[in-house]
This record gives C-alpha cells, sequence and structure tokens, in this order.
C-alpha cells in the first residue's frame, strides 16, 4: 500500500493530519479546542397561584440588586440564568395583583423550583366622579395659583442653544449658561435672564439661500411658562372667545387629572389658540 495510507493506519488513533506537499509528507498534530469553562448557574421554576394551584403568566423574576431579569411563560415557567460570582443577591418573584416573594439565592439548593404567590389587595383613595362646568374648573385652578406655585423669587442656573440649520448644516449656533431670575407667581413683574457664559458661530458658506435668521429663545423660553404669562385660554376675561370642554378624567403621573378641550368659537374673528389642559383634580394645578 501507499505510505500515505500506511502512516494512516498507524496514527488513526492519534490526532494526526498527514498531507502530501511537494513530494513530502507531512504530519500535523491537532490541538482539541478547550471547552470554556462558563461560571454561569441557570435557574429554573414555574410560579404559581398560591390558592388555586393555576400558572401565572407574565411574572417577573429578577435579581434584586442587578438588572439580570426574566418573564415566565404561558405556563408559568421560567429560566433564569446567573453568574455564579451574584450567589450573595436575592431572587425575587413579581406579579400584578400578588405579594412579592424574594428568596436568597444562597438558599437556593435545587434549579427546579415552585414559587406559590398570595394575591394582595391594595386600598386606592376614592375618586368621585362628577358633571363639572370646565369655565368653573378654570376658574378655580386659577385663584390657586399662589397656593399651587411659588409666591418667593427664585434663581435658577441654565444652558440654552439655539441654532440655525439649512440642509442638516448650522448655519449660526450660539449657547450660553444663564441665570434666571424668576418673578413670584403673585407678581405682575416679568421674569429676567442674564447671561453668564456665552459663545456664539456663524457658517457663512452654508448660509446661500436663508435670509433671516429667527433669533430670542431666551426671551420665548420664558414665555412657555404659562402660569406666570397667561395666554387667552387661561385669562377669564377672553372666555368668551372660546368653546370649552370637558373631555374627561383620567391618571396623569398618577394622579386623577382633568382633560379640557377648547378651540375657537365660531363667529370669532380674534386668532385664538387650539389644545387640551392637563389639571389635577385634587389641587387644581395646570399640569400641562
Amino acid at each position: 500500500q501507499s505510505v500515505k495510507n500506511h502512516l494512516a493506519d498507524i496514527f488513526q488513533f492519534d490526532s494526526i493530519q498527514i498531507l502530501e506537499q511537494n513530494n513530502k509528507i507531512l504530519l500535523i498534530p491537532l490541538y482539541r479546542k478547550t471547552k470554556t469553562v462558563t461560571h454561569v448557574r441557570s435557574i429554573k421554576g414555574l410560579v404559581i397561584d398560591g390558592r388555586t394551584r393555576q400558572p401565572l403568566p407574565y411574572s417577573s423574576v429578577f435579581l434584586s440588586d442587578k438588572s439580570t431579569g426574566t418573564i415566565t411563560n404561558q405556563t408559568g415557567r421560567f429560566d433564569l440564568k446567573i453568574h455564579t460570582d451574584e450567589s450573595g443577591d436575592t431572587l425575587g418573584i413579581s406579579h400584578i395583583g400578588y405579594k412579592m416573594v424574594t428568596i436568597p439565592l444562597s438558599s437556593i439548593d435545587t434549579s427546579a423550583l415552585v414559587i406559590r404567590l398570595s394575591s394582595d389587595k391594595v386600598q386606592i383613595s376614592e375618586v368621585v366622579v362628577k358633571p363639572l362646568d370646565p369655565i368653573y374648573i378654570l376658574t378655580k385652578a386659577i385663584e390657586s395659583i399662589s397656593v399651587n406655585y411659588d409666591c418667593k423669587p427664585a434663581i435658577y442656573k441654565g444652558f440654552i442653544r439655539e441654532s440655525t440649520q439649512q440642509d442638516k448644516k448650522n448655519v449660526s449656533l450660539s449657547e450660553a449658561i444663564i441665570d434666571v431670575f424668576k418673578e413670584p407667581y403673585t407678581s405682575t413683574r416679568e421674569d429676567q435672564i442674564k447671561i453668564f457664559k456665552g459663545r456664539k458661530g456663524d457658517n457663512l458658506v452654508a448660509k446661500e439661500l436663508v435670509d433671516v435668521v429667527v433669533q430670542g429663545s431666551l426671551y420665548n423660553s420664558l414665555q412657555l411658562d404659562i402660569v406666570k404669562n397667561r395666554p387667552t385660554f387661561l385669562d377669564a376675561d377672553y372666555f368668551a372667545l372660546y368653546q370649552y370642554s370637558l373631555e374627561k378624567t383620567l391618571s396623569h403621573l398618577e394622579r386623577p387629572t382633568y382633560i379640557i378641550a377648547f378651540k375657537q368659537r365660531e363667529g370669532v374673528k380674534y386668532p385664538c389658540y387650539k389644545g387640551k389642559l392637563y389639571i389635577d383634580v385634587e389641587t387644581l394645578a395646570i399640569v400641562g
């Protein structure tokens, strides 16, 4: 038989590769790849209702001190893989309407857990729904400004950037660190701004087709405070220009909130706004 076949018989139980190249025989040892040791632990389990023994799908399973977590599938089962260095952490299991369960990882001696959750009742404050006149709500909200907003002056530190772009290129750009002197909401004096430090740059090359560069964001940003600088839809002298309607009451920032829609009344020639007001039910503060 050929030399190559003869060598193949000799090294058939060894990790040797035999190659012919330039009338020579090459014997190349094959090194097996060492398996990477992964320090990962898998925790599997089932989350069920403690009373009905029914599985609880979409329950949250997580480590208390980490961002590691998963959810149970439709059968209530989960498979959470954690690093062995996290053995000192705590496993948390939660579901809406149930009390959260915590289990120290050090006390888990099996990869298959059965976690029983018990229902939890949460007492919420009573909400009374009744029809109200939107004009009455707006009037009371305006009267409550002195209670809901600062009655003392304040100074804030801020940062502002103003830019004009053409074809996604800046034509002008200005930045500044500012001090804002906020007058009390009971005062008729205007707020003031002082530029602490600023800089400005122009790109004249990209300014070919720009005739006007709009500026004035320092002033305009202060005017956005509609409680301090009340527009016509928040001024009782201009209520006759608008048509108000109480759309609904919903939870905004976890608080019951009125939504009052307003638009220009038919036949009014004066230019008016159109939009929605969000007013807190309890405090009557204007929140949006």
